[in-house]
């Protein structure tokens, strides 16, 4: 299984026969400015179409946000046809939008594609949004895909339930938000920070950490990313010693040989 970092939080998963992608990041410009652009900003980095990637079997959400869930993008690069994962709650907002082959999955619900499982695991959204962690197992490795959860008490039974798990894609980026809408404004970060990425990648027992989530988004007061990420997530994965690989967009890791 191979594994390539793409903008934010996505990530494109290729086994021998299949292609996945999670929480592929659309264009900012298509989406909803006030829960989107307006919030998000301009990306501080090119965000590759996703008509530029080629034969995807099927696309795994986390949760809804503009961030992780871009109907527009998907649909003009993949059509209405393509099979969609997500949390149970949310299919009737993708068939909305005009997805026709959309699957809802509860937490430890499991479904096989040809040689690949595909598991809904738990994960904690910063705004109550429904969201779950995907686990992708095949050729004789498993992944394990985390949103932007925030830190939570299901580390010890993710692991105990589907250990051993080779590589954890964890958010660290910690951010505050300013969201319209709300009547009151939160000043805790609505995502994992390092130190807890770092700690629930303990916790889970992998071998690999892939920090997602940060880095392509600062736009103060209404999205203000965390200081100093990078240090603090290397200085206390050493305490660990734990294996983080920092990945840039576009970099490919050949899951099989860790």
């Amino acid at each position: 299984m191979r594994l390539q970092k793409l903008p934010w939080a996505g990530i494109l998963l290729q086994t021998k026969q299949m292609s996945f992608l999670i929480d592929p990041l659309g264009n900012p410009a298509t989406s909803d400015r006030s829960a989107g652009q307006t919030l998000l900003g301009t990306p501080r980095e090119p965000i590759v179409p996703l008509s530029d990637i080629q034969n995807v079997s099927s696309i795994l959400i986390t949760h809804i946000h503009p961030d992780h869930f871009e109907p527009t993008s998907i649909l003009e690069a993949f059509g209405a046809d393509i099979p969609l994962f997500m949390p149970e709650e949310s299919v009737h907002v993708a068939e909305k939008a005009g997805f026709s082959n959309v699957i809802g999955m509860q937490t430890g619900k499991s479904i096989q594609q040809d040689h690949v499982v595909i598991t809904a695991t738990y994960s904690v959204d910063g705004f109550g949004t429904p969201q779950i962690a995907w686990i992708v197992e095949a050729d004789g490795r498993k992944i394990i895909h985390c949103g932007d959860t925030l830190w939570h008490g299901y580390w010890w039974k993710i692991r105990q339930m589907h250990g051993p798990i080779d590589v954890a894609c964890l958010p660290v980026n910690a951010p505050v938000l300013k969201v319209s809408g709300l009547d009151k404004q939160s000043a805790i970060e609505a995502a994992m920070s390092p130190e807890q990425a770092v700690e629930a990648a303990y916790l889970l027992d992998v071998n690999t950490m892939i920090p997602i989530h940060f880095g392509t988004f600062h736009n103060p007061p209404y999205y203000i990313e965390t200081d100093n990420l990078i240090d603090r997530l290397l200085s206390r994965s050493r305490q660990y010693s734990l294996d983080v690989r920092m990945m840039k967009t576009g970099e490919r890791l050949n899951v099989t040989d860790l």
